[in-house]
């Protein structure tokens, strides 16, 4: 029987790495040693893998062509032996959850919340990013967002009627940590109330546009991607006349972000792509072992970093642990979505 294996991404066009989602299993990866060390080298006469993202389409096209070669490199590397590894390409979520659960292809890469979507049982074994994945909630310092900050400092928690009373600063409805998380933070931790609730909202285009009116005092609250803040440390008290590199203009504070942008909570994590394989591909354990360890090491290498990265939108999968699909769920739940 042949094995096959395909990838499916998110953003709805094509899939390129794992897909899967169930509960996500044991994504821990927990399994020790490599795949060989125990009962020899896993031989694989074919691997069918799908990639399902929203990439360019001359993009995926050239990673569907050097993608077999790099991936059975990876899967030696991991102590398997491949014969072929054959790429699709998604024309949709649906198409992909479709041909994972009826075992069209072994795995895919998707975005995560595709695959709960639409790929029914099919199980996660990594997820992307490999690291961080939350968001910060923090105050400004504006008047409002001082007192905030002062506040969550001395209690367990911000009271909702001080969190609804404050200015906040979100990004669009379809960013992930710039609305989606903080919409879930609040539903979670306020009777269901979420960003729809709060008294005034102001949108930004972009993570740099909300740092910028942070900086002058237009909002009290922000979200940001945990971990963004440190990249825009030298610019928040730059003189507003001078530019850095990039051409951006100074935010001209002159206390440190660090301490005017103050957090007071973090959302959970939330995978943004997975690495999903069918059901019948599941049941193999040293398959999904396999997967476990090619896919990072196909992330270490420059060539292979560089190809999930513009496919998936990142260079790095680690392990997906089952309450971070639950929130993934409770998330959708919340912006209405249904599956089976």
């Amino acid at each position: 029987m042949k094995r096959h294996i395909a990838w499916l991404t998110s953003a709805a066009l094509v899939w390129l790495l794992l897909t899967g989602c169930g509960q996500g299993g044991d994504s821990s990866g927990s399994a020790s040693g490599s795949a060989s060390e125990q009962e020899g080298p896993l031989q694989i006469e074919e691997l069918r893998f799908e990639l399902c993202s929203g990439a360019d389409a001359d993009a995926l096209l050239k990673a569907a062509g050097t993608l077999p070669e790099l991936l059975r490199a990876a899967f030696r590397e991991s102590g398997a032996e491949v014969e072929r590894v054959s790429v699709t390409i998604g024309t949709s979520a649906s198409a992909t959850g479709a041909a994972l659960k009826e075992g069209g292809v072994d795995a895919a890469l998707m975005g995560a919340a595709d695959c709960v979507l639409w790929a029914g049982p099919s199980q996660i074994i990594l997820g992307a990013p490999g690291e961080g994945g939350r968001t910060e909630l923090c105050a400004t310092p504006s008047d409002y967002g001082r007192a905030l900050a002062d506040r969550a400092e001395e209690t367990e928690r911000l009271g909702w009627s001080e969190l609804a009373h404050a200015v906040w600063g979100l990004l669009e409805e379809d960013s992930l940590y710039g609305r989606r998380l903080p919409n879930l933070w609040l539903a979670d931790h306020y009777e269901g109330s979420t960003v729809d609730d709060l008294e005034q909202v102001k949108t930004y285009q972009s993570y740099e546009a909300l740092l910028r009116g942070a900086a002058e005092g237009e909002v009290d609250v922000i979200a940001l991607p945990e971990g963004l803040r440190e990249g825009y440390e030298a610019l928040w008290t730059m003189e507003a006349t001078r530019t850095d590199e990039s051409g951006a203009h100074g935010f001209g504070r002159t206390d440190s972000m660090e301490e005017e942008l103050r957090p007071f909570a973090l959302t959970e994590r939330i995978p943004t792509g997975v690495i999903v394989v069918s059901p019948a591909a599941a049941e193999d354990e040293r398959l999904t072992r396999a997967l476990r360890e090619a896919i990072p090491a196909l992330a270490r290498t420059r060539e292979g970093g560089a190809l999930l990265k513009t496919v998936g939108g990142y260079d790095s999968y680690g392990p997906v642990a089952p309450e971070e699909m639950d929130a993934l769920r409770r998330m959708l739940t919340t912006e209405g979505e249904t599956w089976q």
